[in-house]
């Protein structure tokens, strides 16, 4: 299926419209809903990993295959929070995979070492991040509401990066988005490290 440059703006300018349209963290049903809509978006190693994911989704050709190995095994890694089983840190594997992403995206091409390792590596990494947002949810929410908004959130965030890759793809000549994307990850990952001393 192939989309217009018109659709596909819509698109990511839609779904990155109604993410800030429903920022309004709170407590119970809906408010665990929303807190857990709104973590993603407003926790920047998360944000900045999701859009990675999706961006590098379409980049290896891997659309369905790496954006679903991300969404389950970040439940995986937030049903081991929930069940309060420790996971050894939790913050240095979300910043490891700030810096992987990083990576991956400043250098991706036709690798096939990437394709190949992708799903594997993003899946890890999903642990953490699944694990990290239960580990965060604020006292009084309802956690399947909660779980529900995350999941959601990141599903949504994951498309965003899709639709710009897709974008990129399509009508930039050189690799300047994914560049940009790539530093990015990694400059987020430095200031993680940097707020940790």
């Amino acid at each position: 299926m192939r989309f217009t440059k018109a659709q596909l703006l819509l698109l990511t300018t839609g779904l990155g419209a109604s993410m800030a349209a429903v920022a309004h963290p709170g407590h119970g049903v809906v408010g665990g809903f929303f807190s857990g809509l709104t973590h993603p978006i407003f926790d920047l190693d998360h944000l900045v990993a999701m859009l990675g994911v999706g961006f590098l989704a379409w980049k290896t050709g891997q659309k369905a295959r790496l954006l679903l190995a991300f969404l389950g095994a970040m439940l995986a890694g937030g049903l081991l929070a929930a069940s309060s089983v420790s996971l050894p840190i939790p913050e240095a594997m979300i910043t490891a995979s700030l810096f992987v992403l990083g990576a991956a995206l400043l250098v991706a091409g036709n690798s096939r070492m990437l394709t190949l390792a992708a799903a594997p590596l993003v899946a890890l990494f999903a642990v953490f991040h699944g694990y990290a947002h239960v580990a965060e949810q604020p006292a009084g929410a309802d956690s399947f509401s909660y779980v529900s908004g995350f999941i959601l959130a990141t599903a949504m965030i994951q498309l965003v990066g899709w639709g710009v890759a897709a974008l990129a793809k399509r009508y930039e000549k050189t690799n300047a988005t994914r560049k940009t994307l790539g530093a990015g990850a990694i400059a987020t990952g430095v200031a993680a490290v940097a707020s940790a001393f």
